[in-house]
């Protein structure tokens, strides 16, 4: 329990310092959502037109080629998009957010930023695994709807998967070297992190369950609990890598 109250101490200490990260978290996830959701929405529906005419081509027995569809083109222009910008956005807003929290209460390094692109890499190799698996099992669960509605919904693996990939991915990088094969050997070392984003998994269902109630609640509990619980994230992870 140490490593949860130590956390929570650290953010109590330094809680005018916290400020900032939490505003640029917020303006991490309204800058994604602004450019990156209707890159993924269209990557979604030309997959969706792509499912359909392949459909179609085997139920008539014509010629069904991929690499030459519009479709096609257009979904491998968007998924390149979508990388490119995912990555660059992350790597450094992620980056200055991780080394902020890491070296909280501290004077700050930033050159660890660069370490948090290499890492990156690796983890957004990964990342485009889950993203794969996801658009897959998606199409899958929507011709389920169709024809098989009581089949179990695949989407949740692509999730459970997700979640794995972001816990290894958030143990490496309150690692200073040799930080992916350490995050592994940390598997079982790391449960305090484990606890602490399901906890951030169950606060997210509750507030998005409060727009139903109140839209103005719903934002304003999002505004304070999603970045204080980000950051709470952060310091759990550096107080497991000191383990």
């Amino acid at each position: 329990m140490g490593i949860f109250y130590d956390a929570f101490q650290e953010m109590r200490k330094n809680a005018k310092g916290l400020f900032l990260p939490a505003i640029v978290d917020l303006g991490f996830f309204i800058v994604f959502g602004f450019f990156v959701l209707p890159l993924r929405d269209g990557i979604y529906n030309n997959l969706l037109q792509i499912g359909d005419r392949f459909i179609t081509a085997a139920t008539e027995l014509s010629e069904f080629t991929l690499t030459t569809m519009p479709e096609f083109k257009s979904m491998v222009l968007l998924i390149s998009i979508a990388v490119i910008f995912t990555y660059i956005l992350y790597s450094s807003i992620h980056g200055y957010l991780w080394a902020y929290c890491l070296q909280l209460g501290k004077k700050k390094d930033y050159s660890a930023i660069k370490r948090f692109f290499k890492l990156n890499i690796f983890w957004m190799i990964l990342f485009l695994v889950y993203v794969a698996i996801s658009f897959l099992f998606t199409y899958v669960d929507q011709l389920n709807q169709r024809f098989e509605p009581n089949a179990f919904p695949l989407g949740w693996i692509a999730h459970i998967l997700l979640f794995i990939i972001l816990y290894f991915a958030f143990l490496s990088y309150a690692i200073e070297k040799k930080a992916i094969r350490k995050s592994f050997s940390l598997v079982l070392k790391g449960w305090p992190l484990l606890v602490a984003m399901i906890g951030f998994i169950i606060a997210y269902i509750l507030i998005g369950s409060l727009i139903s109630l109140s839209y103005p609640l719903f934002i304003i509990t999002g505004i304070i609990i999603i970045p204080s619980a980000m950051i709470y994230i952060r310091l759990v992870a550096r107080g497991v890598s000191h383990v």
